[in-house]
């Protein structure tokens, strides 16, 4: 936490930003929201994630920092050295770990089945059902509107766009080595996930390939 909030104050005190009202993703929003729930609860993030979102939804797979971190048969992820102009290559996990400063805008791992459970909840609450977790907390229907809805194109992480005639809301994660997409569609009462140990271009076209498969019943 107290990296965290030294990474934040060298970001708020620089002077490049972007137009007012103009769409600017950065990884350090996340951070700083993470960074505002330290502050208030004296509790650190991971600590914060482990008991209101990944215990409480039952993500047992999910942990923090790679996959293939301290497991010997863990999955390795896979990037172009030189983007565009060299093939995608294994690398260790100490080779592209995040910093720690930066986990809370993209450093946890779960199995793909653990991922379309976490779907079914996000895909209950935007379908506007009061959502219950085991903790006995229970999410209502104006907070999933705040993930899904504060802004027309990108609310909360959530992308919503048109896909295949249909309007879905689509969030990408990504370290530079793997990459993970979920997809919910209201109409359809449908969602869907997809992961893949690499995150070059082609791999993110490959993925978004088969999210539109999936609405076209293909």
């Amino acid at each position: 936490p107290s990296q965290r909030m030294q990474f934040l104050a060298w970001c708020l005190s620089s002077t490049d930003h972007s137009s007012i009202g103009k769409f600017c993703y950065s990884n350090a929003c996340y951070d700083l929201a993470a960074s505002m729930l330290e502050k208030v609860t004296g509790q650190s993030w991971e600590t914060l994630i482990q008991h209101y979102v990944l215990n409480p939804i039952d993500l047992k797979s999910a942990g923090f920092g790679n996959p293939s971190e301290n497991k010997r048969d863990g999955i390795w992820g896979h990037w172009q050295q030189w983007v565009g102009k060299s093939p995608t290559v294994p690398v260790a996990s100490h080779q592209y770990a995040l910093p720690l400063i930066e986990r809370p805008s993209g450093d946890i791992h779960m199995s793909i089945l653990d991922l379309a459970r976490y779907a079914r909840f996000c895909l209950a609450g935007l379908m506007g059902k009061p959502v219950s977790i085991e903790s006995g907390m229970s999410l209502n229907r104006q907070i999933f509107r705040t993930f899904f809805f504060s802004d027309p194109k990108y609310s909360c992480g959530w992308f919503r766009q048109r896909l295949q005639g249909q309007t879905v809301h689509i969030h990408w994660g990504s370290n530079g080595a793997f990459i993970a997409g979920i997809m919910l569609c209201k109409s359809m009462k449908f969602a869907a996930v997809v992961m893949a140990n690499s995150s070059d271009p082609k791999s993110k076209r490959a993925c978004l390939h088969y999210f539109e498969r999936l609405l076209a019943g293909k």
